[in-house]
């Protein structure tokens, strides 16, 4: 728990609230759906619910997560929210509160018995009410009020370009200069193509060169390229930053291509933008979203990155008429929301709007043609392994409309999405969550490798 002072300045706001955030992950992990909303009832009711909360933590031998309830709607409310969010039961009773007035809280041993604060927005007075949809509905409380405080600081904060104006490209230098590698293509990825070329073909299909930077990018193929068998291209770290989109495309060919392989001609690339994969960013080096830069599936020239017209380039080298599938895998992260939707923001000249955050797997499908069959075949694939987002309660995931369960639909072709590079009548966009409590790094990859396979059975099921 931090003190009020500890949140008045933007940049230690931000700081905070992340922090904050990734505590509140970690005790999610940890108690699996108890959570509880601390309440700033009348004094009469305090002392009988922190005794109860008390007594029901030492018997089960685990601390609540609370957070203030009835001043979600200020500035200052939110803040406090990071601020007490992560403060258990034995803790309340700090200089600052008083053992008199200890927030009221219920809990009980298991889901079926839960009680959680219901409050008055317009009084902020609380009262204590039965309610099994609790510990769901109050985490995702305090997570929301969590990332939109970061996304409103993070838009305060940002030290890059000017407010209203587009950046120069002294303001792009500044960004580049202020990336920083964190792990290393070269290891992770190339090495781990080697195992590989017993089974297949690995070819090195072009490269990308940033300055002093420079990266060999790499695609692994069917040795036995069959006339007439279907084409399928499997597209991983297009966002280098979301690693489940690089490493599910590789647990993909270390596990299950190879019963594949007698049935389709295969491409894998498994990481079509190295750069952003090492700095860990969504942009490559001159801060442009490679998954915006698919102008053309004919022309590399067209393309507006290096990734993408690489990527044209080696589709086109391979001579195929009609591909069958592809599946572009991604992930949507906290990080979009807290860091990423506001420096584009500012790298655009515009404001930035608070957005949600999905817990959960969704696909994005073409909008020009959203074969939802094919979508539903998919989730129902990886609903094995992980969880299916929901859709939040305007029925929409990222502010697009929920066509079926975990699938929303984007234009490919007028966005420039790696999805609509090719001309195959089965496309997705997959997106794990790996920031979900509920998930892991090996689930993500799992979730990845269960939509590839998920996908080309459906595929081939439906092949003539």
């Amino acid at each position: 728990a931090r003190s009020r002072s500890d949140f008045d300045g933007p940049s230690s706001d931000f700081e905070s609230l992340r922090s904050a955030l990734s505590r509140l992950d970690r005790w999610r992990r940890s108690l699996g759906s108890v959570f509880f909303r601390r309440s700033d009832g009348a004094a009469a009711a305090d002392g009988a619910g922190a005794a109860a909360a008390d007594f029901d933590r030492r018997r089960l031998g685990m601390d609540l997560v609370c957070v203030p309830a009835g001043e979600v709607s200020s500035a200052a409310g939110r803040r406090a929210a990071a601020r007490f969010c992560l403060r258990p039961p034995h803790l309340w009773a700090s200089a600052r509160h008083g053992t008199a007035t200890r927030p009221a809280v219920a809990c009980a041993r298991r889901p079926a018995r839960l009680r959680a604060a219901r409050f008055d927005a317009r009084s902020a007075n609380c009262a204590l009410s039965p309610c099994s949809s609790a510990p769901a509905a109050s985490y995702s409380w305090m997570r929301r009020v969590l990332l939109r405080a970061m996304a409103a600081s993070a838009a305060r904060a940002y030290h890059i370009g000017t407010p209203g104006l587009k950046w120069t490209p002294a303001d792009v230098a500044k960004w580049r200069a202020e990336r920083t590698k964190s792990r290393s293509y070269a290891e992770d990825v190339v090495a781990a193509l080697e195992p590989l070329k017993a089974t297949f073909d690995v070819v090195e299909y072009g490269g990308v060169e940033y300055g002093d930077v420079k990266h060999a990018l790499y695609a692994v193929k069917s040795k036995e390229w069959r006339a007439g068998a279907p084409c399928v291209l499997v597209t991983g770290g297009v966002h280098g930053y979301e690693t489940s989109g690089v490493h599910g495309a590789l647990a993909f060919l270390k596990t299950r291509a190879e019963a594949y392989a007698s049935r389709v001609n295969l491409v894998v690339a498994p990481c079509v933008s190295p750069w952003g994969y090492e700095h860990i960013q969504r942009w490559n080096p001159d801060a442009v979203d490679p998954n915006r830069s698919f102008a053309s599936r004919d022309d590399p020239d067209a393309c507006g990155s290096q990734e993408a017209a690489n990527l044209v380039r080696l589709l086109n080298s391979c001579g195929v008429e009609r591909w069958a599938l592809h599946i572009d895998l991604h992930e949507t992260t906290d990080t979009d929301e807290t860091e990423f939707r506001v420096a584009k923001s500012a790298r655009d000249g515009e404001s930035s709007e608070p957005g949600t955050i999905p817990d959960g797997f969704y696909l994005c499908g073409d909008e020009k043609n959203p074969q939802l069959e094919f979508q539903r075949a998919v989730n129902d694939g990886v609903r094995k392994v992980t969880h299916i987002a929901p859709a939040d309660p305007d029925g929409t995931i990222i502010g697009s409309p929920v066509v079926a369960e975990g699938v929303i639909l984007y234009d490919y072709t007028a966005l420039g999405l790696c999805g609509g590079v090719t001309n195959a009548p089965f496309t997705t966009t997959t997106e794990v969550y790996p920031d979900s409590p509920k998930a892991t790094d090996e689930l993500c990859n799992l979730g990845q490798v269960a939509a590839i396979t998920s996908a080309l059975d459906f595929m081939l099921a439906a092949a003539p």
